[in-house]
């Protein structure tokens, strides 16, 4: 009798070992898979009491493109960590592709967006496809608006059709490259990739890439009503929509701030009263320019003239942000690079000794 269940009880163990065998063998496997470069940086981490932290220093290691990670189920600020030999390290999901290897009962924890980055569309921007998109597009509108000279009323016509294709296809790839890519769409403007003389070699192409985009609206409105003659009254109207998006994150940070240091925890209502000022701040200046459009010429073309112009706004502000970005980044570096000069100048000229007296003062000798 007691042989019987002991026997029994084995078996059930058996069966119980043999249910949870795919639990432990099927970690959540990761391919490491960086756009932007054939490697990337993992920084080791320690774990304390309640969470994971750097350990510092220099505790990294380096791991190529193609290579398998088994994460061990915990998360450091939104990142996979996993073992290495007997240390534990995290990289950024950006930098991770959901294996193939897994069980199928393993569920995938990438995001949209983060499956994105390793598609077609990530691969684009990882590239300087995307760079020379923008340049050919803009060569084209300005190769016409020359031939405009030769051939005013042809180009103007054909211009009225290319002109704001291009720009809308510009300002679509760079939103969609920074909703994307994040600061990483402007990888070919990175000072710790190219080094500063790099940078401040492409800084130029982009800063007459952001000037020309900016001041194509008014082109593109000569285009639209030349027509019209030269005593023409009608233009595209931007100025509504442009400060109202524009001033929508500032004041609705700003608002966010002052309930803060008012009620030093904001409540639920003064939230909705700050989301919907904020939104019908924005809701009026998009509003009043789609009335203004609508009245220089009619709903239809009116509608379409609005929703050009919102997204070429959207990816002026893109450009205009990330351009400023760069060069305060390059100015930065300049000034650090001027600081450590004079240092060094001040320290080898003449004798400048430091001598300490009794008291313990400092005074330096200069001979």
């Amino acid at each position: 009798m007691n042989q019987t269940v002991y026997r029994h009880l084995r078996a059930l163990m058996m069966m119980f070992m043999l249910a949870l065998l795919p639990l432990g063998t099927h970690a959540r496997q990761f391919v490491v898979d960086q756009p932007l470069s054939d490697s990337v940086r993992c920084e080791e981490v320690v774990r304390n009491d309640t969470a994971w932290t750097t350990k510092g220093g220099n505790a990294h290691i380096y791991l190529r493109n193609g290579e398998i990670i088994d994460s061990c189920g915990s998360i450091y600020k939104s990142s996979i960590v996993f073992r290495h030999g007997s240390k534990y390290y995290y990289l950024s999901r950006h930098s991770l592709l959901w294996s193939r290897t897994n069980a199928d009962y393993l569920s995938d924890p990438m995001t949209f967006k983060q499956h994105l980055i390793h598609s077609s569309v990530g691969r684009f921007y990882s590239t300087l496809w995307a760079c020379w998109t923008v340049i050919g597009l803009f060569a084209v509108v300005v190769i016409m608006l020359i031939c405009c000279r030769f051939w005013p009323l042809a180009m103007a016509q054909a211009l009225q059709v290319v002109m704001p294709f291009s720009l809308f296809a510009v300002a679509v790839i760079e939103a969609l490259g920074y909703w994307v890519m994040g600061s990483d769409a402007f990888w070919w403007c990175s000072s710790e990739r190219y080094g500063f003389f790099g940078v401040v070699l492409r800084l130029i192409p982009f800063v007459f890439v952001v000037v020309f985009q900016v001041v194509s609206i008014g082109m593109y409105d000569w285009v639209l009503f030349l027509n019209d003659g030269a005593n023409s009254s009608r233009s595209i109207h931007v100025k509504p929509a442009a400060v109202s998006m524009v001033l929508f994150l500032p004041i609705m940070i700003g608002l966010i701030i002052v309930a803060e240091l008012v009620f030093s925890h904001t409540p639920l209502w003064a939230e909705w009263v700050i989301a919907l000022f904020s939104i019908g701040i924005l809701l009026y200046g998009i509003g009043k320019t789609l009335m203004l459009n609508i009245r220089e010429t009619n709903v239809w073309k009116g509608t379409l003239l609005t929703v050009f112009v919102i997204v070429y706004i959207i990816g002026c502000i893109v450009v205009t942000v990330s351009l400023v970005m760069v060069v305060l980044k390059v100015i930065f570096q300049l000034l650090c690079a001027l600081f450590l000069l004079s240092i060094l100048l001040g320290g080898s000229a003449g004798n400048n000794k430091i001598y300490k007296d009794r008291y313990g003062n400092l005074y330096r000798r200069i001979s």
